[in-house]
């Protein structure tokens, strides 16, 4: 019986010794942790950039943003990118978007190729071409170079007058952005907007 409680003891012991060891490892890192950046040398990016000493600098996340592309300085911190608006504290992103070389896509009543690559569909507005009534069919926007192949939208228009109205696709083409007429559809004028 002695032999046990003595074994408990040393076990209650050992496993007390553990915690408090625990304990002040946690507490050496935290102190640490908050005492270190005070000590610790802040090294100066610009001059060893500068006097060459760090290569592939402007390759580095976060850094290459801040290089200028023509002659290497550092942007100042008072200087304004083009997409900064301080007076609201943001930065402001706007799309770029095109309706093809000489406005071929800004105002088809025809069958037309709008891009020849790649791309993205951002809207298509739909309107009359004439006063009169449009004649009805089919108008099919396609992911190619040709009447065919994957559909990005499609849509049946009949002899109603039409509204002019917008939608907004912002659909990805891989291969190129046709627009569609088929044989029977006259009367409706496309504006398609893309990059």
């Amino acid at each position: 019986m002695l032999k046990k409680l003595k074994a408990v003891i040393v076990g209650t012991v050992a496993l007390c010794l553990k915690t408090v060891a625990v304990i002040a490892f946690l507490v050496a890192i935290t102190v640490s942790m908050i005492l270190a950046p005070h000590f610790m040398p802040v090294p100066n990016a610009w001059a060893e950039y500068s006097s060459g000493a760090i290569k592939g600098l402007s390759t580095l996340t976060g850094i290459a943003e801040n290089i200028n592309s023509t002659n290497g300085a550092l942007h100042a911190f008072g200087q304004l990118l083009s997409y900064e608006d301080t007076l609201s504290s943001v930065a402001r992103v706007e799309g770029q978007f095109s309706s093809g070389a000489a406005g071929i896509c800004a105002a088809a009543t025809a069958d037309a190729q709008c891009k020849a690559t790649s791309g993205l569909v951002h809207t298509v507005t739909l309107s009359q071409s004439a006063a009169a009534a449009p004649t009805a069919g089919v108008l099919t926007i396609y992911d190619n170079t040709s009447e065919s192949g994957t559909v990005i939208w499609s849509g049946y228009f009949s002899t109603a007058v039409l509204v002019p109205f917008t939608i907004h696709l912002n659909r990805v083409a891989t291969t190129g952005i046709y627009l569609g007429y088929d044989a029977t559809l006259a009367g409706i004028k496309t504006s398609v907007s893309f990059r």
